[in-house]
């Protein structure tokens, strides 16, 4: 019995990391799409609109980092997410904020400044947590 329960934990954790992996190049992609239409429509772009592009690459960058980690580790990476809850929140606020009421860009921004704080107060003790993950698989 226990075999066979192992057997299917084993199964479930390999498609799991399999779905992992595809999500990788689900975000590989559109990071690529992204890049084309930056570079396709160069001659008759906005410089907020490739600014958007290049704030738009590195949360993908961010993403890809996250998964790989997972991937990895098989948890998630808390530097990771609270840098992707920094820069999300700030390029909506910066290139799509008229989009949405006053109050939900109020709290977008509290929320980037929150976490940027707990980024840099905390900066070692965060790092130290991947360090420690990717240490052990190797």
């Amino acid at each position: 019995m226990k075999r066979s329960i192992a057997t299917i934990v084993g199964f479930t954790d390999k498609m799991i990391s399999l779905i992992i992996l595809l999500t990788i190049f689900i975000v590989i992609f559109f990071s690529g799409l992204e890049f084309y239409k930056l570079y396709v429509h160069f001659s008759d772009i906005q410089a907020e609109d490739v600014l958007h592009s290049i704030a738009l690459t590195i949360v993908f960058v961010k993403a890809y980092r996250m998964l790989l980690y997972y991937l990895r580790c098989h948890h998630i990476s808390v530097k990771y997410i609270v840098e992707i809850s920094i820069i999300a929140p700030a390029v909506e606020l910066i290139f799509a904020s008229e989009n949405r009421p006053f109050e939900i860009n109020v709290l977008f921004a509290f929320f980037s400044v929150a976490m940027l704080l707990i980024y840099l107060i905390f900066y070692k003790q965060i790092d130290s947590l991947n360090d420690e993950c990717l240490h052990k698989s190797e």
